[in-house]
Order: C-alpha cells, then structure tokens, then sequence
C-alpha cells in the first residue's frame, strides 16, 4: 500500500485542503523567485545587473536550489493527487503539461535575476564558455524533461492505484 494508501483513503475535502495547501506553497516558492529577500538592483534599463538579484551568488544558488527542490515536489504531489482523485487520463496529461510548463517559467524567472556573476548552470555542466543565450536555448529539452518525469510519476502512480484497487 505504502504512499498511496493513505490517499486513495483520504476523503474528498481532505485531499481538496491537501491540493489547496501545495498550490499555496508553489504560490509563495515562485513569488520568493520573482522577489527574493533583498530584492533586485535598481537603477536604469542600460545599466549593468538592473532587475538581477541583490544577493552574493553563492547564497542565490543556495536559496535557489532549496526553494526548487521544494517547489519540485509540490508540482509532483499536485500531479500525482489529481490523477489519484479523478482517474482520468486527459486530466493527469493536462496537469502534467501545466506543471511542467509553470517549472519552465519558474526556471525562466530565475534566469532572469540570477546576478550577472553567477554561473549555476556553468558549474553544473563544466562548461567554462557556456553563454547565457545557449542556456535558454536548452529550455525545450527541460521542458520535455519534466514533462517525461512527470508523466513516468503518473503513470506509476496508476499502477499503485490499481494494484491498491485489487488488494
């Protein structure tokens, strides 16, 4: 039974109260994006690291990389609970395709005011001449990415369901 026990247990305005509770921390996770504590720098459009992130690099990756961890799992659960709550297979596509859409501009808004001197996505492919341009141009293949994970999470949360609805 494991994870999905308590679920498919759960009544109806418990698991509306669940899917109510993720959205708001998804909600608060990309509004911390979209304005991270300090804010941004400020001044005008021509000016170099206007609307980037007042933070040190470092702790920008740090925030960064624990507020998409949590958003992540969010986005998954959000997923995972409507396929369990409607059984329907249109439904669990369109909500994956929601999610994953949502992360790409998530992952967007965070391009976006990265400050200028940080190279996260740089450090992780070990690629010293990897230029932002480059960087954005990979977003189709994240965005397929997740939406393959995303649906390999459902599809294995349908199995669990009907191996659950036999025992």
């Amino acid at each position: 039974m494991g994870l999905l026990g308590p679920i498919m247990n759960m009544s109806p305005e418990r698991i509306n109260t669940l899917l109510v509770g993720l959205t708001l921390i998804i909600t608060a996770i990309y509004s911390a994006i979209l304005n991270p504590p300090g804010g941004v720098w400020q001044g005008d459009a021509g000016e170099p690291g206007v609307g980037n992130s007042v933070m040190d690099p470092v702790t920008f990756q740090a925030f960064f990389a624990v507020n998409y961890a949590v958003y992540i799992f969010a986005a998954f659960s959000v997923v995972v609970l409507i396929q369990v709550v409607t059984s329907s297979a249109a439904i669990g596509i369109m909500a994956e395709i929601l999610a994953a859409l949502f992360t790409c501009s998530f992952v967007g808004a965070w391009l976006v005011i990265v400050p200028e001197n940080a190279d996260f996505f740089i450090d992780i492919l070990h690629l010293p001449n990897l230029s932002r341009a480059l960087e954005l141009k990979l977003g189709p293949l994240y965005f397929l990415f997740l939406l393959a994970s995303m649906e390999g999470c459902r599809r294995l949360c349908l199995m669990f369901k009907r191996w659950y609805d036999q025992v």
